[in-house]
């Protein structure tokens, strides 16, 4: 007779497994990376084989760390930004907006009337499928990064 472990256990195998594989790793929330790092990671896989989930989860994973390294260059005490962590889901940060459907990728940053201190982040526009920037009403200086230049797809509203 087989013996069956609690489902809990048997994440916790599969989870070890696939990190000792070098293939990613799951975290105790469920919750999937491509990294290296067992078991921490930030964005959701359901589908594990799935190329196209595969490619999703380095997108997230890739604009994740684009918004914390602008975050470094901002307040990072600042009320508006304490969601922005490494273990929260990106679509549960505050201020962004992640692509209807697929949210494969950053659409919208609201970032505007928040007081933010700084200068204005050269790594939003790695950002590439930016519809929309408001940093607006904020306390940022100096000049314009020239980065800003590749957000091809912003549009005014």
């Amino acid at each position: 007779m087989p013996v069956l472990y609690p489902k809990r256990i048997t994440l916790r195998l599969l989870a070890l497994a696939v990190c000792l594989l070098g293939l990613g790793s799951l975290g105790a929330s469920g919750v999937w990376s491509q990294t290296s790092l067992c078991p921490l990671s930030t964005a959701r896989e359901t589908d594990v084989g799935s190329s196209r989930v595969q490619q999703q989860n380095r997108a997230l994973v890739r604009e994740r760390n684009l918004l914390l390294a602008a975050k470094a260059r901002l307040d990072p005490d600042d009320r508006m930004l304490l969601t922005w962590h490494v273990d929260n889901s990106l679509r549960d940060w505050q201020g962004v907006f992640l692509e209807p459907g697929s949210e494969q990728h950053v659409i919208w940053l609201d970032l505007g009337n928040n007081q933010l201190q700084g200068t204005i982040p050269p790594e939003l526009g790695n950002l590439t499928r930016l519809e929309r920037l408001d940093l607006g009403d904020n306390q940022l200086q100096g000049a314009i990064p020239p980065e800003l230049g590749n957000l091809t797809m912003i549009r005014h509203s």
